[in-house]
């Protein structure tokens, strides 16, 4: 997906995250290439759930699966809307979601302690589409990835982890495991999102 399809995908996340649907659905079906991934499938879907078409939100996640089984996240959220007591997809992220940033954060202050100096960036915010291409010159030179902000304690951008540590991953040629993302440093500015390269 090219960078500025995956920052409209980021944006369409934020809107959502911020109860914006409308705004975040005319976005996804604006009728770019982003509109048509897996990605903004299911995000409409759990829109769809928020809005309370159930109905739709099934069949969207039905969809997913019928062409690409291996999708996770389309998978569990159809076995949340079998259950009696319905968890909503962007709340069903909070059963994991502590358990997973102690994990990530074991795991990176791990990383922090090993006497490498990492090449850091830091963004204002969201990366645009220029931000993940300036990242390209370290493509295939990089072992894993740090990142680390505050921007992602709000329960309801889960999501945005996933699809930014994706994107990481693609645009400097790890593996999507490699990427381990943190609450904020200390002393770090506030909605910042500093990436940290640990380099091969």
């Amino acid at each position: 997906m090219a960078n500025d399809n995956k920052t409209a995908l980021l944006c369409a996340y934020t809107l959502a995250s911020a109860g914006r649907y409308s705004d975040a659905e005319a976005l996804l079906l604006s009728g770019n290439e982003a509109a048509r991934s897996v990605e903004a499938m299911d995000l409409l879907a759990r829109i769809r759930v928020e809005q309370g078409d159930i109905p739709e939100a099934r069949r969207l996640w039905q969809s997913i699966q019928s062409f690409r089984p291996e999708h996770a996240p389309s998978r569990e959220a159809l076995k949340a809307l079998d259950r009696p007591s319905r968890i909503l997809p962007f709340r069903h992220a909070l059963v994991w979601a502590l358990p997973l940033a102690l994990a990530l954060g074991v795991l990176a202050g791990m990383w922090f302690a090993r006497p490498k100096a990492p090449v850091a960036v830091v963004w204002p915010g969201i990366p645009t589409g220029a931000h993940l291409e300036a990242l390209s010159v370290h493509r295939g030179k990089v072992q894993r990835v740090l990142l680390s902000s505050d921007f992602f304690a709000d329960a309801r951008r889960v999501s945005h982890r996933e699809l930014l540590a994706q994107y990481l991953a693609d645009a400097l040629g790890v593996a999507p495991g490699e990427v381990f993302i943190s609450s904020a440093q200390a002393g770090q500015a506030e909605g910042t999102i500093r990436v940290e390269l640990i380099r091969r």
